[in-house]
């Protein structure tokens, strides 16, 4: 694949490790959540931090953000989901969601439904705008890591940390699939764009596509980074996908073919120090965002 990469700023705000990256207040800034117990704002277009930060009082895990409600959902480390008015900037809610850390939070626009997934196992599903529970899903065998909606949010893929990957159809919330992934677990879950595939990354580093229209078959697998897959995403115009890992790197991949990836490394492009937690696609401008436990927030330039 013919593709450029170019390193456009390095932040460093956080004072430790970066763990989830959300789109912002505006098409142009990203949210980030770190274990310095702090939500920040950064701006891709003027190069700047921006005017808004979020103290909690314990590692932030997980972000939300719901634009059209000005509504920042946090997950901390705790199992406490906050949720934060962004234009009062002031906390409304403080729920004791989950028994352990709140790894991912989803929201599902069709249904005005959150979704927590939680280190005690448990997928929790909340009706807005009163954040009212409405069904409790004791489905891990330990970490509830990452979970992906398809395009019309009819169905919702879960990663288990520890054990399978699990689908549920969004009208009843029954399982449709259980797909023993990744031997040691799965760490990331994503719906490809053009194609009926769901594609999983697991602790054993390897990328598996499953047919979606033939009860999810497994049709391929690609042994891609060196360490446990935690994050997969497709760019806003589709025509790639970014993996990031433990390994400290990123890999652009062509979305039609998966073959040949680009790898973005220390040595090569001045990448991540350390592990690669979170990446996030802004479409303006088109960027790359990644995160990692180097503390460093790094923006990139992909283009073809």
């Amino acid at each position: 694949m013919h593709v450029k990469v170019k390193k456009l700023i390095q932040f460093n705000g956080h004072a430790m490790g970066v763990y989830a990256l959300e789109q912002g207040h505006n098409p142009e800034t990203v949210f980030s959540g770190a274990g310095d117990k702090f939500v920040a704002e950064w701006n891709f277009e003027t190069l700047m931090p921006e005017r808004f930060s979020v103290k909690m009082d314990q590692t932030v895990y997980s972000l939300c953000h719901i634009a059209e409600k000005k509504q920042l959902y946090i997950g901390d480390s705790l199992g406490h989901l906050h949720l934060v008015n962004l234009d009062t900037k002031q906390e409304e809610r403080n729920i004791e969601a989950h028994g352990k850390g709140i790894f991912e939070i989803v929201y599902n626009k069709h249904k005005a439904q959150l979704y927590t997934l939680g280190g005690d196992g448990v997928l929790r599903i909340w009706q807005l705008p009163d954040l009212r529970l409405l069904l409790s899903l004791p489905i891990g065998l330990g970490k509830l890591r990452n979970a992906a909606l398809n395009t019309n949010e009819s169905m919702l893929a879960i990663a288990d940390g520890d054990g399978p990957v699990r689908i549920f159809e969004t009208e009843f919330y029954n399982e449709v699939a259980c797909l023993p992934a990744h031997d040691k677990g799965s760490g990331a879950v994503a719906w490809h764009p053009f194609k009926p595939l769901l594609i999983t990354g697991g602790r054993d580093a390897h990328l598996r596509f499953w047919k979606t229209d033939e009860n999810f078959r497994l049709v391929r697998e690609i042994p891609a980074h060196n360490y446990a897959i935690y994050a997969i995403r497709f760019h806003p115009n589709d025509w790639c996908c970014a993996t990031a890992s433990r390994d400290k790197t990123i890999k652009i991949w062509d979305s039609a073919t998966f073959d040949e990836p680009i790898r973005i490394d220390r040595k090569a492009y001045q990448g991540h120090l350390n592990s690669v937690n979170a990446i996030h696609w802004l479409q303006h401008p088109q960027l790359l965002i990644s995160a990692g436990d180097d503390r460093i927030i790094n923006a990139w330039e992909i283009t073809r």
